[in-house]
């Protein structure tokens, strides 16, 4: 099944895959404090931790297309 994802873009908003460059940004906002309050799970000790997550998230559009993946922060 080849699905193609369609970005989602407003004036305030994008919506797209994750790519191996959002990694700086994606630690980022991983490594926000206030983030353990509804994610305690997500706190990571180094940059290897959070590009393996990053990789595990990319790897869901292949494996399930019909299914999304978002963060909202």
């Amino acid at each position: 099944m080849n699905i193609k994802f369609k970005n989602i873009e407003t004036e305030r908003l994008l919506l797209r895959k994750f790519t191996q460059q959002d990694l700086d940004d994606f630690i980022e906002f991983q490594s926000d404090p206030t983030m353990y309050n509804f994610q305690p799970s997500a706190a990571r000790g180094s940059r290897e931790e959070y590009l393996q997550d990053l990789t595990r998230y990319i790897s869901f559009y292949s494996a399930s297309p019909t299914k999304a993946l978002f963060f909202c922060g």
